[in-house]
């Protein structure tokens, strides 16, 4: 063993190159090696480490359902391979919609070269509401969409209105209700197609809750004006129109699509 002295500051002569070898072994007696590794415990469940950590191999995770391993990697930028110039953000969106069933009624099939024929005055083309018989005030319904088209290849102009309330329909004999799904009703008024009287009507109170205007050819889909109720005075709905930009009779063409609240 060699030994080394402090007050001369050197190793004994003759003792400088032989050395005391020191060999450690686990509680089984097998010498500590790369296959019998020292067992070491950290103390602790959580490594902290400030810096830089280069990893220069593949790295391995084990994960499964039942246990999990969370990792939060988000890669920014729009450089190499990197596209997004934002930090992708997700969640659960939530819809509040209601509940209900859908039901459509249009004109598309009542004649077959034309739809309902305006004029310039403005006439009643069409009423919706939820039947009074049987029902109550709970129970609601909504014009979901509503699309109106006309069949001229020139340019035109429509105004229509919608009407909330009773309003009085005179001139031609008034048609009757139609039934649409379980509760609700529409009616389609007489135009002024050929020989045709035509419907007219006053407002007798009724509110305009929604008014518009086609240009050319087609309008896009647009909510209903209000919600329908039943009960003894059901608030029902009507859709007047009369074209404004010349005195030549012209079809429309129109489709509804009503939600039957759950």
């Amino acid at each position: 063993m060699a030994q080394f002295r402090r007050d001369i500051q050197r190793f004994q002569n003759n003792g400088n190159t032989i050395f005391e070898v020191v060999m450690l072994a686990s509680n089984t007696g097998v010498p500590i090696s790369t296959t019998n590794r020292l067992p070491v415990t950290l103390g602790t469940g959580t490594i902290t480490i400030t810096g830089n950590v280069n990893v220069g191999t593949v790295v391995s995770v084990n994960s499964t359902p039942g246990n999990p391993v969370h990792t939060h990697i988000t890669e920014v930028g729009t450089s190499g391979l990197l596209a997004v110039p934002y930090l992708p953000v997700s969640g659960t969106v939530v819809v509040d919609e209601a509940a209900g069933s859908l039901f459509s009624f249009n004109n598309h099939a009542t004649n077959t070269n034309r739809g309902w024929t305006m004029d310039e005055t403005m006439r009643p083309v069409v009423s919706v509401r939820v039947n009074s018989s049987g029902t109550t005030i709970t129970n609601l319904a909504e014009i979901i969409e509503y699309e109106l088209g006309n069949n001229n290849a020139n340019q035109s102009t429509i105004i229509y209105e919608w009407y909330e309330g009773n309003i009085s329909i005179s001139g031609a004999a008034i048609p009757s209700w139609t039934s649409l799904g379980t509760r609700c009703q529409y009616r389609v008024y007489q135009d002024k197609y050929s020989s045709n009287q035509g419907n007219t009507f006053t407002a007798n109170g009724a509110i305009m809750r929604h008014s518009g205007i086609v240009i050319g050819k087609n309008s896009e889909g647009d909510e209903g004006p209000s919600t329908m109720n039943g009960g003894a005075t059901p608030n029902m709905l009507t859709l007047c129109m009369r074209r404004v930009d010349s005195a030549t009779k012209l079809d429309v063409w129109f489709a509804f699509t009503i939600k039957e609240l759950a």
